[in-house]
């Protein structure tokens, strides 16, 4: 039997595994989305929780893709990338990927749509990648710590927060802009290394090197965790 093409501009694909309860949450979410210029994808990893009969009887319109073991994140997500290329062809603008832990906005794609067209009519040119802001589940007026970081290396903080900013967030931005620039120096450091360790083709030396790196920045996000509430309690 022939697969359905579909006309929708965007693609949400979802990776799940073992995560009935908060898929479920999550699709509900999409459900009451303002933006109905959609199509959905759920690919599964093999999950053992039911998750597949959950999407089937509460969600027919989501194209759910059974995996028959657990491929990991990255794999899936574009397993469920190809299918929508495929399925939406020429008509496809934006891919949107989500974690299944999370809860949306209703107009968060309807806003995610309009920034994007926005800023091409704008700025006349096209864009590799767009994100929205990500609060903590239990606690809506805050943003969580590895969002905030993300913000600051991404855009200057006051296109992003503006004059309604919370008088502790400059503190906060201060603060995450001295490791980042501490993590720039490090990386500033090593390109020496990383030029004699190339032309040595040393491997076992360069994934020394990048392993260090990765406990590095681990280390950094597990100490931004655990003093931020204490750095900056809530006002």
């Amino acid at each position: 039997m022939k697969k359905e093409k579909s006309s929708k501009s965007v693609a949400v694909v979802i990776a799940n595994w073992n995560g009935k309860k908060v898929l479920e949450k999550c699709l509900k979410s999409l459900q009451k989305q303002t933006f109905s210029d959609f199509d959905v994808y759920v690919v599964d990893n093999g999950s053992e929780d039911d998750s597949c009969q959950m999407v089937e009887e509460n969600f027919p319109k989501v194209v759910l893709i059974k995996l028959s073991r657990n491929t990991g994140f990255a794999k899936a997500n574009n397993i469920g990338f190809r299918q929508a290329i495929k399925k939406q062809a020429q008509f496809l603008k934006y891919i949107c990927p989500l974690n299944n832990d999370i809860e949306l906005a209703e107009n968060y794609l309807e806003e995610l749509v309009r920034s994007a067209q926005k800023y091409q009519q704008k700025e006349n040119k096209n864009f590799g990648i767009l994100a929205a802001k990500l609060l903590f589940f239990y606690e809506r007026d805050r943003i969580t710590p590895l969002e905030q970081l993300f913000f600051l290396m991404a855009v200057e903080w006051r296109e992003v927060f503006g004059k309604k900013i919370r008088a502790n967030m400059k503190k906060r931005l201060k603060f995450l802009g001295a490791v980042e620039r501490l993590f720039c120096i490090t990386l500033k450091c090593s390109r020496p290394f990383l030029s004699k360790t190339k032309k040595a083709k040393n491997v076992f030396l360069m994934k020394t090197f990048l392993l260090t790196m990765k406990i590095w920045i681990l280390i950094s996000v597990l100490v931004w965790l655990a003093l931020e509430p204490f750095m900056f309690p809530r006002q």
